[in-house]
């Protein structure tokens, strides 16, 4: 049986992506969210950034969706993986969404992740 993601990575950086930078609106930050194309993203190993013009704050998401067969996991590529982790204010969104009615509560159901641990294809919940 060839996996398969609960949601697809694009929906859950769009579901994701909203809700953080609502939450960052509500609580009084100016951000500005930039998506990022997957040329750029060759350089700039990330999906979505996040910026606070105010304090000056930079912050990247490189999102994963969760996929699943015998048992949950996350796929991590090689390269993006220690291409990621060059950059020290860029993380793992690693997305625990299974099912499109979970969309508005996407923030909750994620898990921000340092890409500082040694690589691995399958990560497990």
């Amino acid at each position: 049986m060839v996996p398969a993601p609960y949601i697809y990575e694009r929906q859950v950086e769009y579901w994701t992506s909203r809700e953080i930078e609502g939450f960052f609106l509500d609580s009084g930050f100016e951000v500005l969210v930039l998506p990022i194309t997957q040329l750029t993203e060759r350089q700039m190993p990330s999906d979505f950034l996040f910026f606070d013009g105010s304090a000056n704050k930079l912050f990247g998401l490189q999102f994963k969706a969760l996929y699943h067969n015998a048992d949950d996991f996350w796929s991590l590529d090689a390269d993006q993986h220690r291409a990621l982790a060059q950059f020290e204010w860029m993380y793992y969104g690693l997305s625990d969404l299974k099912s499109s009615r979970q969309h508005r509560n996407a923030l909750h159901y994620l898990r921000v992740v340092s890409p500082s641990f040694p690589h691995e294809a399958r990560l497990t919940r």
